[in-house]
């Protein structure tokens, strides 16, 4: 039995369109930045791999700049953690 090729547009038009409905009725969650995490990039970073990984290099873009997000996320924290090592007197 021969699969049917999933048509990404199509699906994402569907999907918007039903969270343009919900957005009418519940407001979208406000996301700050302290509600981002290594792990929460870490995770969108390996999903966004497999989607790389299964539908093609349409999709490296926002693994590309996930990559970054993670790089600078990590040599932010190192620096932190040296600021406080530096400070302890």
């Amino acid at each position: 039995m021969p699969t049917k090729d999933w048509d990404v547009e199509a699906e994402l038009t569907r999907i918007k369109s039903k969270l343009y409905s919900i957005e009418k009725v519940v407001p979208a969650p406000c996301v700050y930045e302290s509600d981002i995490t290594y792990e929460r990039l870490k995770n969108c970073y390996v999903t966004v791999a497999k989607i790389v990984a299964t539908h093609g290099d349409v999709y490296l873009p926002i693994f590309e700049r996930l990559h970054t997000e993670l790089e600078e996320f990590k040599n932010k924290q190192d620096m932190l953690e040296r600021a406080f090592q530096v400070a302890k007197f």
